[in-house]
């Protein structure tokens, strides 16, 4: 029983470590896109045509340890990425705080846009 309950935690631990990761899906079916997300910072800079599928938001479970903003932007662009979606706009960033928390929060949207390297 020990030996489980060692095991346990250290799965707990090890799980805990890792970004808070929520993700809304607007339009399904989408394949996954293999290629470099495209970051935007404000909403002016969108290609035109740009269509929403959906939202990331990567913050913090309370255990985090590694949420330095390159980890969280890198897990973003990767749930972007996952969802088929080539560009990201960031809409929020969280900076760590000793109130709320230590660690970076992004929240974005994410969008395909036809053509992308031709705007």
């Amino acid at each position: 029983m020990r030996k489980f309950f060692v095991l346990a935690l250290t799965v707990v631990v090890f799980v805990s470590c890792n970004v808070y990761k929520s993700v809304a899906k607007y339009i399904e079916g989408r394949p996954p896109y293999e290629g470099e997300v495209t970051v935007f910072t404000q909403k002016s800079e969108l290609p035109e045509g740009a269509v929403l599928l959906g939202t990331v938001y990567i913050g913090d479970t309370g255990f985090t340890t590694n949420c330095k903003y390159e980890t969280v932007q890198r897990a973003a662009l990767k749930e972007a990425a996952k969802m088929g979606g080539n560009c990201f706009l960031i809409t929020a960033h969280s900076i760590p705080n000793f109130w709320v928390s230590s660690c970076h929060r992004l929240r974005g949207n994410v969008y395909w846009v036809d053509n992308l390297t031709s705007n």
